[in-house]
């Protein structure tokens, strides 16, 4: 999959803009970004996936246990991965199911998380639904009428 994801924290910000553009958005506007701690640990939490690191710790490449599922993302970082600063990511490509999962997982930490593919529909990931309900919202999720 070659699709392009912008990833934000759900700030003031980010809810206004959401909400500008005609997107519903109810969650509270509480996430920042994640330490590069968090990062780590949310990518710990992914059983079933494993993640091999560049040497720079600027890519992280995710991918299923299972050669039959197949699922993978590649997630980068705007700067070299410090453990105790906050940093931008994004996911250059990959399948939803493992960005959601990821970001659900750093939503624990953080506060909530906007993902947005090239489709232009967002979902703001929380940790208080479940994967398989975010998965299935970002699905059906359409664009607002003009």
């Amino acid at each position: 999959m070659g699709v392009s994801y912008y990833v934000r924290p759900l700030t003031t910000e980010e809810k206004r803009d959401l909400v500008s553009d005609g997107f519903e958005c109810t969650e509270k506007a509480s996430g920042r970004l994640a330490k590069g701690s968090e990062i780590l640990e949310a990518l710990q939490e992914m059983h079933g996936f494993t993640v091999q690191r560049s040497s720079d710790s600027r890519e992280m490449a995710i991918r299923s246990k299972d050669e039959a599922i197949g699922s993978w993302a590649d997630l980068r970082v705007s700067k070299r991965l410090e453990l105790d600063l906050e940093t931008e990511f994004d996911f250059e490509r990959g399948w939803p199911d493992v960005i959601v999962c990821f970001l659900w997982n750093l939503a624990k930490r953080t506060g909530p998380w906007v993902v947005m593919d090239d489709s232009g529909i967002p979902l703001v990931v929380t940790s208080e639904k479940t994967v398989a309900t975010l998965l299935e919202e970002w699905e059906n999720g359409e664009l607002p009428d003009e």
